[in-house]
């Protein structure tokens, strides 16, 4: 892969009657994370709907984040549960 081209990946889950799509970013010691852009939507979104928030979620995913401390991940993972209305993963 060319130094150029970051990676990008995304979460879509089915939650109740709505889907819940997000960002995974990468930290700067390598691994995955998951991260803002985070959106929820009906699961009744009409396909075109759909494909704009994925695209727009994709396109924002994959940069690169400060690797969190071992006690740091709750903090770093409330702004997706806000995002989304959840209170816990």
């Amino acid at each position: 892969m060319s130094g150029s081209v970051r990676p990008r990946r995304i979460a879509v889950y089915a939650r109740r009657k709505d889907l819940v799509i997000y960002a995974w970013h990468r930290s700067d010691a390598g691994f995955w994370l998951a991260g803002l852009p985070a959106i929820q939507v009906s699961a009744d979104a009409t396909a075109t709907e759909l494909s704009g928030i994925v695209r727009d979620v994709l396109a924002r995913s994959g940069t690169t984040v400060p690797t969190p401390r071992r006690d740091d991940y709750a903090r770093r993972l409330k702004p997706v549960l806000q995002a989304v209305g959840a209170k816990t993963w």
